[in-house]
């Protein structure tokens, strides 16, 4: 009757210390514009819970919730990787994210090990339930050599595998890292063993994205994986989402919808309910970006004699999306430039083209460089002519950079796109990038043609002094 009692307290304490948040995470955008991720909170409905993205607000479509389930008691092993690069800011991480896991166990119920992993493997802290013998373990932790998977799970002496087959209740690993192994794991053995068990396997990276092995070991075995980790708060607030999930607390699944951008940008996502609010990032899909296609995209009208007058055309397509035109008036250089013909606004559907009339008239021989800015209800574009005589050669200010243009974020280890203008599509390009705010460059490519790149894998370390250049390679 008593251990019945201490644990009907612990089921009350639990509900109690989490039914008061709301916790957004997993997003996925495969779907998109329909974008779902999970959810954490009390009493959800698409009515008394509002989503935005970047700031604005996105129509919730549904949100569905599984039977609700008692939570169960756990035996949980936490490893954490102990490797040098550990002492660059992911210890402190690290030992904050461990130290607040095991004070919202209730160890009248659970159990928790401390071990740890570099190339080589350390019991911290077998099973126990004494906090303070926890936490003093957690406080001893050093980083020193280099990384192994294999070491970390399944080898001896004090893989973490080894360690919770001892466990008395629902056994669960939290694997932390900020390092890739130096060789592959034996991701099979690892995924079988942790099976045999009936063991989860949750991944939480630092600093850079997760690697396919651990993916497939947590999404195998029943776990989550979490990455690009950066702060103590993103840290805790997962150990508290993984602690959630493995007490068999089912979370919610929303669903809303989005809506198509100029740039692939790190997106951020707040979800609100009362007073309290929770938030995630996720990275759209490239049939996110809305496009208004210009051909040609930059205009060279030649030598044309003084008083005379020449005749183009250029069609503007819309990618991905409808565009309302609203003008297309000249932004910077002489006016020697005209639209023919031209009536506002241009209502162009999905797909739709429209070819517009432009004229040049030179009031004397020189080169006249011209840029007009194309207004949209979705995007601004930029269309570049120049004409007159003294050769082909383009003068410096044609070629810009249109995204990024200042104040995105983006995660280490994701990709994203670069693009720019005032150049041919079959012109080629080199893209470097700074993280000192332009003191040194960092060469990204020299083959960059088409208008577009697409970065991938954005190296460490994070900064806020980042700086992208294009140059334009002259044959």
């Amino acid at each position: 009757m008593k251990k019945l009692l201490v644990f009907l307290l612990f089921l009350l304490g639990f509900n109690n210390v989490y039914s008061q948040t709301i916790d957004i995470f997993n997003v996925n955008a495969e779907g998109f514009p329909l974008v779902k991720a999970y959810i954490f909170g009390s009493d959800l409905s698409p009515s008394n819970v509002m989503l935005t993205e970047n700031g604005l607000e996105r129509k919730i479509t549904k949100v569905t919730c599984p039977s609700p389930k008692q939570p169960v008691p756990i035996s949980s092993v936490l490893t954490v990787d102990v490797s040098g690069s550990m002492k660059n800011g992911g210890f402190k991480i690290a030992k904050t994210a461990l130290s607040a896991w095991v004070r919202a166990l209730n160890l009248m119920v659970d159990e928790c090990a401390i071990t740890s992993f570099d190339n080589y493997n350390y019991l911290n802290q077998d099973f126990t339930t004494d906090p303070n013998k926890l936490l003093s373990a957690i406080d001893s932790l050093k980083p020193k050599g280099s990384t192994d998977y294999d070491y970390a799970l399944i080898n001896k002496m004090s893989g973490a595998l080894l360690v919770s087959k001892a466990g008395q209740y629902k056994k669960v690993i939290i694997l932390m890292t900020d390092g890739l192994p130096e060789k592959e794991p034996q991701v099979t053995r690892i995924i079988a063993t942790a099976k045999q068990q009936g063991c989860e396997i949750y991944s939480v990276v630092i600093g850079m994205s997760c690697p396919q092995s651990l993916k497939d070991i947590s999404e195998k075995t029943g776990g989550l994986w979490f990455d690009n980790v950066y702060t103590l708060d993103e840290a805790q607030s997962i150990y508290f989402k993984i602690l959630r999930i493995a007490r068999g607390l089912e979370p919610c699944e929303i669903e809303w919808e989005s809506d198509l951008g100029c740039q692939l940008r790190l997106t951020n996502v707040r979800v609100y309910q009362g007073i309290y609010m929770g938030q995630t990032n996720y990275q759209p899909p490239e049939i996110s970006l809305a496009k208004l296609e210009l051909t040609p995209n930059f205009i060279y009208f030649g030598g044309v004699q003084p008083g005379k007058i020449k005749d183009t055309t250029m069609i503007l397509k819309a990618i991905n999306g409808d565009f309302k035109i609203s003008d297309i008036k000249v932004s910077l250089g002489p006016k020697v430039y005209s639209l023919r013909n031209v009536a506002f606004p241009i209502n162009l559907k999905q797909g739709d083209s429209e070819i517009i009339d432009i004229r040049y008239e030179p009031q004397d021989s020189s080169i006249y460089f011209t840029s007009f800015t194309i207004e949209t209800d979705v995007c601004r574009r930029t269309l570049n002519m120049i004409g007159g005589f003294g050769g082909h050669a383009l003068p410096e200010n044609p070629l810009k950079l249109t995204c990024p243009n200042g104040g995105e974020k983006f995660v280490i280890g994701s990709d994203t796109l670069i693009t720019w203008e005032g150049v041919y599509e079959s012109d080629t390009v080199s893209l470097e990038y700074s993280i000192d705010n332009g003191k040194t460059w960092t060469f990204i490519t020299d083959t960059a043609t088409g208008l577009k790149y697409i970065w991938k894998n954005i190296p460490p370390p994070t900064s806020n002094e980042c700086l992208i250049k294009v140059k334009l390679i002259k044959k």
